[in-house]
């Protein structure tokens, strides 16, 4: 509790009666000039007049599509390899259709496609490039936009 040793006086005094009555002034004085009723007049337009809104309607119903997924076609093959003699004996025994699901990257390993056609880990993935094969291991990244780059996958005997 704090205790005054001499009473204090306001050194101004102010007076709210002057700061508040333009506040609450009527309103003939105030800034805003205020029409009286009788000289506000409605305009009436008619129906053919002013501006035209443009409103799309469809024409039919819209209708769902289904999104197809793309699917790739990859040989399947056995047979053999050797990296010494530098001469490989594949023989096609089918193909395997691969379903790429809607929204798969461009780019997709190795690991994800064995996943995708459901392959054995006994399986090989071979790429070709030029005369050769080439094992593709499973952490290589395939462009699967590439129409130029040729795959094979299946069971492979490799002599080293």
């Amino acid at each position: 509790m704090t205790t005054m040793l001499a009473p204090v006086t306001p050194k101004r005094v102010i007076n709210f009666t002057t700061v508040l009555r333009p506040l609450f002034a009527p309103a003939a004085a105030s800034l805003v000039p205020m029409r009286s009723t009788s000289e506000v007049r409605l305009l009436r337009r008619e129906p053919g007049a002013g501006p035209k809104l443009a409103r799309s309607l469809p024409k039919r119903a819209s209708k769902m599509q289904r999104l197809e997924s793309r699917t790739l076609a990859v040989p399947r093959v056995r047979g053999s390899m050797s990296r010494a003699a530098g001469n490989t004996e594949l023989e096609t025994v089918g193909m395997e259709d691969l379903k790429l699901p809607l929204g798969v990257s461009r780019f997709v390993t190795v690991a994800t496609l064995r996943v995708m056609l459901k392959t054995d880990r006994s399986e090989l993935f071979l790429k070709k490039s030029g005369a050769s094969w080439e094992i593709c291991p499973d952490t290589m990244r395939v462009d699967i936009t590439d129409d130029k780059a040729e795959y094979r996958v299946g069971s492979i005997q490799v002599y080293s």
